[in-house]
């Protein structure tokens, strides 16, 4: 496995929602796992991983980023917000 290859890959899932993803306040992964399986060519390894490893890297991406999680409950998925933004 290589951790910068994936990294790339949720890189540019997160842009292919919002380019300026990284100045966004909420980010919510569960909604961009959609589209791991609507292409998965573009997201080759990704696309390889069950749907619950996906939202974990991803959230591991967002976590290196700097951003925090607040969780969600079975209403409403994890949310993660810039630093900044905590209150």
């Amino acid at each position: 496995m290589s951790w910068n290859k994936y990294r790339k890959e949720i890189d540019a899932l997160l842009r292919s929602y919002y380019p300026d993803y990284e100045e966004r306040i909420y980010l919510k992964p569960v909604y961009y796992v959609d589209g791991i399986s609507h292409d998965p060519g573009l997201y080759p390894m990704l696309s390889k991983l069950p749907v619950n490893m996906q939202k974990r890297y991803i959230s591991f991406f967002l976590k290196e980023q700097g951003r925090v999680a607040r969780n969600g409950n079975q209403t409403n998925a994890r949310v993660w917000i810039l630093p900044g933004a905590v209150l």
